[in-house]
């Protein structure tokens, strides 16, 4: 069988965020999405997911946007000015000199989870902003993490390098800014994959998602579709509005990429074309926690 997954990263990021991702969940084929436990949206999106718990929800583990939960004084090699620093460069930087704390990012990520799970939603996986997670220093976290509050998906990266136009394609994305971040990406997760399965947790055998960013319009999905094999694919996305009460509601430092590739993304998902061609080529959309229900 083709199971895919559609995961929606950064829901609670914000009202517009949430509302794309509900309306592409209710009317496309949208099926999961990771909530950021730490960002303004959160409140709201627990509120929407309880409307339309059909939606399978993780965990977009953050330490790089907003406030930490616990604040600044218990992750401090995380923070400057209350706030995490923002963008991946500063926090590598801090990374490389040996002046991160990972137990405060063990700390952090607890917290996190902890909050999801008693606002009432079932955890179904995690991921993490800028796919973190997957770095070398904090996959055994997040790993570690996964194991103590029994959730047993987790995502890694396995990007075919010709992204959606397919592994015949790769020289051309030579050209293409994301492709060297999916490379890296990829090596890294074929490190962690190895830490999942012997620690008896799961991740999808092909991911997609990174080498498209920016560029997930409906034909993208459908050469995806047409290149989705026998197992378990996930698919990542970023739909949402640009919603005027979004306007100055991001403290810190760093982009948001609240903009029009947002809303693009959201009607790729809502288009009557991507139901015809899952049918076409055999695919069953579905989340992980209906691939735990069904004993995967």
């Amino acid at each position: 069988m083709k199971y895919v997954i559609i995961n929606a990263d950064d829901f609670g990021l914000s009202k517009g965020v949430n509302e794309g991702i509900i309306r592409a969940f209710r009317e496309g084929v949208l099926t999961s999405a990771t909530i950021m436990a730490n960002m303004e949206g959160f409140d709201q999106a627990v509120t929407l997911w309880k409307e339309n718990r059909g939606l399978g929800v993780g965990v977009h583990l953050n330490i790089l946007r907003g406030r930490p939960l616990l604040g600044e004084e218990k992750v401090k090699t995380l923070c400057g000015n209350g706030y995490f620093l923002g963008s991946v460069g500063p926090l590598f930087k801090r990374l490389l000199t040996h002046r991160i704390d990972i137990s405060e990012v063990e700390q952090e990520w607890r917290a996190q989870i902890q909050k999801v799970i008693k606002s009432g939603i079932t955890v179904t996986h995690l991921d993490s902003e800028k796919h973190l997670h997957c770095i070398p220093s904090f996959f055994r976290v997040a790993i570690k993490l996964a194991k103590e509050f029994d959730i047993r998906w987790i995502r890694s990266i396995s990007e075919p390098m010709g992204g959606a136009k397919g592994m015949g394609k790769w020289i051309p994305q030579l050209w293409n800014p994301q492709f060297f971040k999916a490379v890296l990406l990829n090596y890294f997760s074929s490190l962690m994959r190895s830490e999942i399965s012997n620690n008896g947790l799961k991740t999808p055998g092909i991911f997609y998602g990174v080498l498209d960013s920016g560029n997930m319009v409906t034909k993208t999905y459908e050469r995806m579709f047409s290149q989705v094999g026998e197992g378990i694919t996930e698919i990542m996305c970023h739909p949402g509005y640009m919603a005027r009460d979004d306007e100055g509601n991001f403290p810190g430092k760093g982009k948001y990429y609240i903009n029009n590739s947002r809303q693009k993304e959201l009607q790729a998902l809502l288009h009557p074309s991507l139901k015809v061609q899952a049918e076409k080529h055999g695919i069953k959309f579905l989340h992980y926690g209906e691939l735990i229900e069904s004993g995967n």
